[in-house]
């Protein structure tokens, strides 16, 4: 879905030099414009591609009802998250300034938000279900774990975070009544390079060959 974004500087006396600042000024001062700055204060469906412009004369003549922020000025951002690419610019005076690092950071960060760290299969009905959030991943193992035991869920980690992969193998285990050495020494058992590549480059036993054909 594509969307477009609106962000304004956050309240407080550290904004206080960099509200109303223009791009120029913003980097000679040797900064570049932040998200950890900003908050969000509009989020919106797009049908079509507005420019920069029409943003501008939109939400400072007809802005939407549910618009809660103050009608843009200098200082604010405006991001477009297309199908094809992520367009972030800087509001500076009458003109607007494209930030490449800022929409590098964005697409790594929606990157994050789709990608699988791991997957629940179960054992009866063949069903695969992908989680992208951690958190959420390891409760849902935990609460099927309880459900169908552990011959009839398996947990799948697809993530290199050692720290998801320790939660996974701690519910696991303790179905069995066994315990995991505490997370410190287990990840720091597990985090050998070599010992890693080989876990994850596992040769699958080739198929027996009972000659060439004839």
């Amino acid at each position: 879905m594509e969307t477009l974004k609106i962000y304004q500087l956050k309240g407080g006396d550290e904004n206080r030099y960099r509200r109303w600042m223009d791009y120029d000024g913003l980097r000679k001062m040797g900064e570049l414009p932040e998200l950890r700055n900003y908050e969000q204060v509009y989020s919106m469906r797009l049908l079509d591609n507005p420019t920069p412009e029409q943003v501008w004369q939109q939400f400072n003549h007809t802005r939407p009802a549910d618009f809660t922020g103050y009608p843009l000025h200098t200082s604010d951002i405006i991001i477009s998250s297309l199908e094809t690419e992520t367009i972030a610019v800087y509001a500076s005076n009458a003109d607007f300034v494209r930030l490449p690092e800022l929409e590098r950071e964005i697409t790594r960060e929606e990157k994050k938000e789709t990608e699988v760290v791991g997957f629940l299969r179960y054992l009866d009905s063949g069903e695969k279900v992908n989680y992208t959030n951690a958190d959420t991943f390891i409760a849902a193992y935990k609460e099927d774990l309880n459900y169908y035991g552990p011959n009839g869920v398996r947990a799948v980690p697809l993530t290199k975070d050692l720290g998801v992969r320790y939660e996974i193998e701690k519910l696991l285990v303790g179905e069995f009544g066994e315990e995991l050495p505490d997370k410190g020494t287990w990840i720091a058992a597990h985090s050998n390079p070599l010992q890693n590549y080989c876990m994850e480059h596992q040769q699958q036993p080739e198929p027996e060959n009972d000659g060439p054909d004839l």
